[in-house]
């Protein structure tokens, strides 16, 4: 599990249990002085851990725990663009992360099969004055095609969807 621990900075704090009763001690897997949130965790059905979360204010981490070789250093996914506090991520059937996030625009990346990230495609055009765009989900089909989803905050809070091919 994971959760944030409130503090100076604010960090990303984890804890792992095999059967439930006995705990590892708690784990800081943020890094730097930054106050970070939002976590969000995800195991695929390789065994392997996925995590994301951002720093207040400023980027969007990723990080891989797996069974060999325990946690993966932190990378940047946001690719040093910020207030990317909005965003989801999915594991695909490969153990690859996809990730949808939110900086002005909302943006994909997606971990390939060496480790790196893919550059980020912009899914959408906003003009100024916009409504805002929030609430960003990415599903992953059998054929390996995202699916996004996100609501646009005006009087009606539309959903839009877009995917690539």
């Amino acid at each position: 599990m994971v959760w944030t621990r409130q503090g100076d900075p604010f960090t990303i704090e984890y804890r792992f249990s095999n059967d439930g009763v006995t705990w590892i001690e708690p784990e800081r897997l943020s890094v730097g002085d930054k106050t970070v949130g939002n976590a969000q965790i995800e195991a695929d059905r390789l065994g392997n851990v996925h995590l994301t979360w951002t720093e207040f204010g400023g980027l969007l981490y990723y990080r891989r725990w797996t069974p060999d070789g325990g946690w993966s250093e932190p990378v940047d996914v946001s690719l040093n663009e910020t207030d990317s506090a909005f965003y989801r991520m999915t594991v695909n059937d490969e153990g690859l992360a996809h990730v949808i996030f939110n900086w002005a625009e909302m943006f994909y990346v997606a971990q390939q099969t060496d480790g790196r990230w893919s550059a980020p495609v912009q899914l959408t055009h906003r003009e100024i004055g916009d409504p805002e765009m929030v609430n960003p989900d990415v599903a992953v089909d059998a054929a390996g095609v995202p699916h996004f989803v996100w609501t646009v905050q005006d009087d009606t809070e539309d959903i839009y969807y877009s995917t690539l091919e």
